[in-house]
C-alpha cells in the first residue's frame, strides 16, 4: 500500500526544490490519489502552486459502471483547473 509516502526531504532538497519552482515558474504540480506526501504538500503550500489530483489507474472511479470514460473526463477536468 502506497497510501503515504514520505520522502524525507533533507532541508537542502527542499531549498533545491523550492529555488526550482521559482526558477522554472512552475504553476501546477500533478499528483496521483494513492500517493501522499507531507513533505511535498508542505512545499506546495508555501510556494502558492495549485494541484491537481490525476488518477491514472482509476482509484477513485473503479466501482462506476463507464469507470474509464469516468477517470478520463475527471483527469481532463483536474487537468484544466489547473492551467
Amino acid at each position: 500500500d502506497h497510501s503515504h509516502v514520505d520522502t524525507n526531504l533533507s532541508a537542502k532538497n527542499v531549498i533545491e526544490i523550492t529555488k526550482y519552482l521559482a526558477k522554472e515558474k512552475i504553476t501546477c504540480i500533478l499528483l496521483e490519489p494513492q500517493f501522499e506526501d507531507k513533505t511535498i504538500k508542505t512545499i506546495i503550500e508555501k510556494n502558492n502552486i495549485k494541484t491537481a489530483t490525476l488518477d491514472p489507474i482509476g482509484k477513485k472511479t473503479e466501482n462506476l459502471k463507464n469507470n474509464y470514460f469516468e477517470m478520463m473526463k475527471k483527469n481532463t477536468q483536474q487537468l484544466k483547473s489547473c492551467v
